[in-house]
């Protein structure tokens, strides 16, 4: 979130200067697409390049030392990093983005959502492989485990979850797992701060439901809700508000398909005890 703060206002500060991308490259001797992927976010700014920037857009003072001091920030290693080897850079994104939002909205539609999975249906999951090492797992457990504790410490997230149905329905890990992994749901409904909705199969088929997504948003009005949805080989984050707007429409669309939130309750607790009869 820092390194996006930072990238908005150099070019702020770039527009602000009467600057065009080829001259703020010519300043830092480099391409114009390395200035316009540090303008994006894409890439992290150097100190040393922020310094010439600032120079270049005659920036002085308080505010040259605020962005400055910005830039350190965003140079620190979020918890995450010390799985960096085990997932990409674009997931290590998505968990810094959760770590600072405010509003977690969520659809699935194959799957428990990841926050609210429990060790046992995350590891029947990470073990549908049977060439995963055994360390991998665990490690990947741990990290799991590290990341849901936002949704418990002090001023986290609200969370909003819209799951498909097929999702609840779908077992993973046997019937035990799949008993704990609903008793899990329903303490989780107890909680102020998430809503889990269920998508019934009756709703029927729907054009816009057919992969899942999740819509974050910041406390700081400069910071822009973004849109983050994950395919087989590549994940895309979505900025814009004409983009972010569609996801939005579309996840006020599913909300308002759903059960409410005490119907949802009232079937997850049904197929626990589908569960629990056999």
């Amino acid at each position: 979130m820092r390194r996006r703060r930072l990238a908005a206002e150099l070019r702020r500060l770039r527009l602000a200067a009467s600057k065009t991308l080829d001259d703020a490259a010519e300043h830092l001797e480099c391409s114009a697409t390395k200035v316009s992927r540090i303008e994006s976010g894409h890439v992290g700014a150097r100190i040393q390049d922020v310094r010439d920037l600032v120079e270049l857009y005659a920036v002085t003072g308080p505010e040259r030392e605020a962005l400055l001091d910005l830039v350190r920030q965003a140079r620190r290693k979020g918890w995450w990093h010390a799985y960096a080897d085990m997932i990409s850079d674009s997931f290590q994104t998505l968990i810094g983005m959760e770590d600072e939002a405010t509003t977690i909205w969520t659809y699935e539609n194959h799957l428990i959502p990841g926050l609210l999975q429990i060790p046992g249906y995350s590891r029947a999951l990470m073990t549908t492989r049977p060439d995963t090492p055994l360390d991998l797992i665990e490690r990947g457990l741990r990290l799991r485990a590290t990341r849901q504790s936002v949704l418990t410490r002090e001023h986290g997230p609200q969370l909003s979850a819209v799951i498909d149905e097929a999702a609840l329905r779908r077992g993973a890990g046997g019937p035990q797992v799949m008993d704990e992994q609903y008793e899990h749901l329903i303490v989780m409904t107890n909680s102020p701060t998430v809503t889990v909705q269920v998508l019934p199969l009756a709703a029927g088929a729907h054009p816009g439901g057919s992969f899942p997504f999740v819509i974050l948003g910041f406390a700081d009005p400069a910071d822009p809700r973004v849109a983050y949805a994950e395919l087989l080989t590549a994940e895309f984050y979505l900025d814009r508000a004409e983009d972010v707007g569609r996801y939005l429409a579309e996840f006020d669309y599913l909300r308002g398909t759903a059960l409410t939130p005490a119907d949802s309750l009232t079937l997850i607790r049904h197929l626990q005890q589908e569960c629990r009869s056999g």
